[in-house]
C-alpha cells in the first residue's frame, strides 16, 4: 500500500469547494486565499484524516450558528395587531372571517416561535443546555480528540500488528474516541428533535397562509408582496454574494478570532414591524468583519421599500402572511442542513479508530514521526475554533438603531461585540472598561444613556449568564457605575445632553417616554397618529424627533402634539446640538436646523451612515466605506464634500467637534486636524 498520498490529490482537499449555507437558498464558499489550511496538502493518510475532521467541524460550527442567527430572528417577531374594517379590493371575503383567519394564523405563529426559543436558549425547567450554548462542545471537537489520538497512537504504533496487546489498545484508542462524541450526539439528539418540531409548526403555519381566507387575501395584494419580495431578496443576495466580507476565514494560524455571520433582520421583519429600518440581527465574533458588515448593512437600507404608505391594515397583514410564510420555509431549510452537516461531523469521528488502524497499516516506525507531525500541523492550524466566542444579539425588532459608537465633549464610548463599554478620555493613553454590559449607548453634554443587558453567548453553557434586561441606564463617570432608571424594557434610549427620551419595547405599547430625572419615572410622550409607532428617535434641544415606523414620516413632538416635518420618508436620523441630521429612504442626506423653523438643507448622495456636526457640517460614510466631510452650504452654494478616509464602518461627532471613526478592521481613530486630514489611531480595546 502507497505509504504517502499522492501530491497531486491536494486539489481534492475537502476544503476545497465546500460550501456552507449561511442563509436560506445562500451558500458560501468555506476556503478563502487566507485560511491556514488552504496551504496544506496532506500527505499521509492520517492527515488526511485530520483536514476532513478539521474542515467538518468548521463547517458544522458555522451551520449552528447560521440557523441559530436567523432562529434567534424568528423568536423575535411580534405581529401586528390588525383590525379588518373591509374586505380587500375585488373581493368579497367577509371581515369576520379575515379577523378569525389571521387570529388564528398569529397562533399557529406563536407554536412556531415557542419551538424556536430552545434553540437559542433552555429554561431551567426543561433541564441541559441549549443547541446554541453547545456550540463550544462542536468547536473544541479536534482538540479533545487530539491528545488522546497522540497517546493512543505512539502506543499502537509500538506493538505487533494484530497481537493481543495491538486489539487491546485499539479498543481502547475507540473506547476514548467515542466517550469525546458525547457531547456532539447530545447535540445531534437536540437539533434532531427540535427540527421535527420546527418543520412541523412551519408546515402548519404555510398551510395556514396559503390556503382559505388568507390566501385570498394575499392575492388580492400580489403585486405589491412580490414589490416587497423582490426587494427582500435584493437585500439577502447581495449581502451574501460578497463571500470574503461574510466568511473570510483569513485568520492567522492560532488565533482565536473566527468568521463573522450577518442574518439580515429585515429578510424576517419585511412589513414595517419595530423596526424596518433598524441594523441588523446576528452571530457576532470577535473579528472586524462584522464592523464592516455593518456599513453594508446601512448601505441596503434603501433598497428595502421603506416609503410605501400602507392604504389600510389589510394590505400590512397580507404582507405579513406572505413574509412569515417565507421566512418558516426559510428556517426550516436551515435546520435540516444544520442536522446534516453535524451528522457528517459525528460519521468522521465514530470512524476515527478504524482510519487510525489503517493509517497503522501504512506506517513504518520511520514514518511515524512525518504522519504525527502532519496531524499536529493541521490540528494547531485548525485550533482556531477551539476558542470561539460567538454572540447572537437581539433583532432591531427588539433593539432599534443600536448605537455602538458615541461622542460628548471629547470623549468617546464604544460598545465591543460582546457588550461590554469602554470610554475614551481625550489626550488619555487607554480604554477604561465600564461595569456590566450594553446594548447601545447615546451620548450629549455630561448624559451618557445606555441600554442594558448582553448578548447570548454561544460559548457558555448559560448563554446569558448576565441577562437582558433592556432597561434604561445612566452613566456615572466619577463613581464609574451605571443605575438603571427603566422598569419596562427600552428599544432605543436618545438624550440632548438634558433630557433623556427612551422608546418602550412593549408590542402593545411602542411609544417614547420622557425620563422625569429621578428613580424610575417616565412619562409618555403621547401616542403617535395612524396608530404609527416611534421607529426612531432623537433629541435636539429639548424637542423630541422621530420617524414613524409604518409611515417612515418625521414628526416632532411640540405643543403638546405630534407634528409631521414635510411628506418625505426618512430612514436614520440623529441630533447634535439644534442640528439633526437626516437620511432619507433613497439614501440622500441632509441636515435640518432646528433653531430655523426645522428648514431642510440637501447634503449628499449615496449615503449609507451619517454623523452630525453641532456646527452644520456632516461627516458620512457611502456604500463602499469611504468617510467624507460634507460642509453646510453657505450662501446659497452647493455642499462641498471632501473624502477623508477610506474602510470607515462607524463614525460618531460629539457635541464638542470631535470627530471619532472606526474602520473595518475594528482600529478606532480620532480627528485631530480637518485642514491636514490628520488622524489619530487610538489604543486598542483591553484585551
Amino acid at each position: 500500500m502507497e505509504l504517502l498520498l499522492e501530491r497531486d490529490k491536494a486539489a481534492d482537499a475537502p476544503h476545497l469547494g465546500r460550501s456552507v449555507l449561511l442563509a436560506p437558498n445562500r451558500h458560501v464558499n468555506l476556503a478563502q486565499a487566507g485560511h491556514p489550511l488552504v496551504k496544506i496538502a496532506p500527505r499521509t493518510r492520517l492527515g488526511s484524516v485530520a483536514l476532513q475532521l478539521a474542515v467538518q467541524q468548521s463547517i458544522a460550527t458555522i451551520q449552528i450558528i447560521a440557523t441559530s442567527t436567523y432562529v434567534n430572528a424568528l423568536t423575535a417577531l411580534a405581529p401586528p395587531v390588525i383590525t379588518f374594517r373591509a374586505p380587500p379590493p375585488g373581493t368579497k371575503i367577509p371581515v369576520d372571517s379575515l379577523q378569525t383567519a389571521y387570529q388564528q394564523f398569529t397562533q399557529q405563529l406563536a407554536v412556531l416561535q415557542g419551538q424556536a426559543a430552545n434553540w437559542i436558549s433552555t429554561s431551567s425547567s426543561g433541564g441541559g443546555a441549549s443547541i446554541f450554548s453547545n456550540l463550544i462542545s462542536v468547536a473544541s471537537t479536534i482538540s479533545n480528540l487530539n491528545a488522546t489520538v497522540q497517546a493512543d497512537f505512539i502506543v499502537l504504533a509500538n506493538l505487533q500488528p494484530g497481537s493481543p496487546a495491538w486489539q487491546q489498545q485499539l479498543q481502547q484508542t475507540k473506547a476514548l474516541v467515542g466517550a469525546e462524541l458525547t457531547p456532539l450526539q447530545s447535540i445531534g439528539t437536540q437539533i434532531q428533535s427540535l427540527s421535527g418540531s420546527l418543520n412541523t409548526a412551519a408546515t402548519t403555519l404555510i398551510s395556514a397562509s396559503t390556503t382559505g381566507v388568507l390566501y385570498q387575501l394575499q392575492q388580492a395584494y400580489q403585486s405589491e408582496i412580490n414589490a416587497l419580495n423582490a426587494d427582500i431578496a435584493n437585500c439577502n443576495s447581495t449581502i451574501s454574494s460578497d463571500n470574503s466580507k461574510i466568511i473570510g476565514l483569513g485568520f492567522a494560524a492560532g488565533s482565536a478570532i473566527v468568521v463573522g455571520i450577518i442574518g439580515l433582520a429585515n429578510f424576517w421583519n419585511p412589513v414595517g414591524w419595530i423596526l424596518m429600518a433598524g441594523g441588523a440581527a446576528g452571530a457576532y465574533f470577535a473579528i472586524a468583519e462584522i464592523t464592516a458588515l455593518k456599513g453594508q448593512i446601512a448601505q441596503l437600507k434603501a433598497q428595502i421599500q421603506n416609503d410605501i404608505n400602507w392604504e389600510n391594515a389589510d394590505e400590512l397583514a397580507a404582507q405579513s402572511v406572505a413574509a412569515f410564510s417565507q421566512s418558516a420555509q426559510g428556517v426550516a431549510s436551515m435546520n435540516s442542513q444544520a442536522q446534516q452537516e453535524l451528522n457528517t461531523l459525528l460519521q468522521l469521528c465514530q470512524t476515527l479508530g478504524d482510519d487510525i488502524t489503517a493509517a497503522l497499516s501504512d506506517l513504518n516506525q520511520d514514518s511515524l514521526n512525518e504522519a504525527l507531525s502532519e496531524w499536529n500541523d493541521i490540528v494547531s492550524q485548525a485550533g482556531f475554533l477551539a476558542g470561539i466566542t460567538a454572540y447572537i444579539w437581539p433583532s432591531s425588532i427588539m433593539l432599534v438603531n443600536p448605537t455602538n459608537l458615541a461622542a460628548a465633549g471629547n470623549n468617546a464610548w464604544l460598545v465591543s461585540n460582546s457588550g461590554t463599554t469602554y470610554g475614551f478620555a481625550s489626550g488619555g493613553t487607554i480604554w477604561s472598561t465600564l461595569p456590566g454590559y450594553s446594548f447601545s449607548v447615546a451620548a450629549a453634554g455630561g448624559v451618557v444613556a445606555g441600554i442594558d443587558g448582553a448578548p447570548l453567548n454561544g460559548s457558555q453553557l448559560q448563554p446569558n449568564s448576565y441577562g437582558q434586561s433592556f432597561f434604561a441606564k445612566l452613566f456615572n463617570a466619577g463613581q464609574n457605575t451605571w443605575t438603571p432608571i427603566s422598569t419596562f424594557p427600552v428599544a432605543q434610549v436618545a438624550t440632548d445632553g438634558t433630557s433623556v427620551w427612551a422608546i418602550s419595547q412593549v408590542t402593545s405599547d411602542r411609544q417614547a417616554y420622557v425620563y422625569s430625572g429621578s428613580g424610575t419615572n417616565w412619562s409618555a410622550v403621547g401616542s403617535m397618529p395612524n396608530s404609527d409607532a416611534p421607529a426612531a428617535i432623537a433629541g435636539a434641544n429639548g424637542t423630541l424627533f422621530a420617524i414613524a415606523n409604518n409611515g417612515g414620516g418625521l414628526w416632532t413632538r411640540a405643543e403638546g402634539a405630534w407634528q409631521q416635518i414635510g411628506t418625505a420618508t426618512w430612514s436614520s436620523l440623529v441630533a447634535n446640538g439644534s442640528k439633526v441630521g437626516l437620511t432619507d429612504t433613497s439614501g440622500n442626506a441632509w441636515f435640518m436646523d432646528t433653531a430655523n423653523g426645522n428648514a431642510l438643507t440637501a447634503m449628499m448622495t449615496g449615503v449609507s451612515a451619517l454623523a452630525q456636526a453641532p456646527q452644520g457640517d456632516q461627516y458620512v460614510t457611502d456604500g463602499s466605506l469611504n468617510l467624507w466631510h460634507v460642509a453646510l452650504p453657505q450662501g446659497g452654494n452647493s455642499p462641498v464634500c471632501t473624502q477623508l478616509k477610506s474602510g470607515i464602518v462607524g463614525v460618531s461627532v460629539s457635541d464638542g467637534g470631535t470627530v471619532y471613526a472606526i474602520d473595518n478592521t475594528g482600529a478606532a481613530w480620532v480627528l485631530t486636524s480637518l485642514a491636514n486630514n490628520t488622524w489619530q489611531q487610538l489604543p486598542a480595546l483591553p484585551g
